[in-house]
């Protein structure tokens, strides 16, 4: 097993203080979490500085047996696919904004900022976990995508995403 450099980006209106960023530590003690701001020209910036900044401090690339993973929940979903197809790194993708133009003004966000979100990169090699009954985002309209995709459907999780379900992605992240 390859040890596990882990990026943790939270959703809309939470922080990196959350239980799933302790929960991340405990197993990988090289997980590394950020505040996002809801405008994506600022947080990019910012969260691709950070990333470089500790894959230059953690001497990655000399490194082969260090493993990057991007893991998202919700618009950290778009974040851990966006940048994971930049830096061509593994994701984990939980209950995606996959549209935040169109998701994020119901959720109280400007018109403005939600605008510049494109829709989220659809990764072949990402693993996707997608809560059934899930009462924030609705799936059905890229149902067919997700089928195609290692998606997994769970039971019983929200779209926070954060009881038992979370713990079996921990459990399968030692072997991704």
């Amino acid at each position: 097993m390859k040890n596990k450099l882990i990026f943790y980006f939270h959703g809309y209106n939470s922080s990196p203080n959350t239980d799933k960023v302790g929960r991340l530590k405990a197993v990988f003690p090289d997980t590394y979490a950020f505040k996002i701001d809801h405008d994506p020209d600022i947080s990019l910036k910012y969260l691709e500085n950070q990333i470089d900044l500790t894959l230059l401090d953690m001497k990655y690339f000399h490194n082969p047996s260090l493993e990057v993973v991007f893991i998202g929940t919700s618009l950290g979903a778009w974040y851990a696919a966006e940048l994971a197809d930049k830096y061509m790194s593994k994701a984990v993708i939980i209950n995606p904004c996959y549209d935040p133009a169109s998701m994020l003004p119901k959720l109280g966000c400007s018109e403005i900022i939600a605008n510049k979100y494109p829709p989220m990169k659809w990764l072949n090699d990402a693993i996707y976990y997608i809560a059934k009954d899930d009462e924030v985002i609705d799936f059905r309209p890229v149902r067919n995508v997700l089928d195609q995709l290692n998606t997994h459907w769970v039971d019983n999780a929200s779209h926070r995403f954060n009881g038992p379900e979370f713990d079996e992605i921990i459990g399968n992240l030692k072997n991704v």
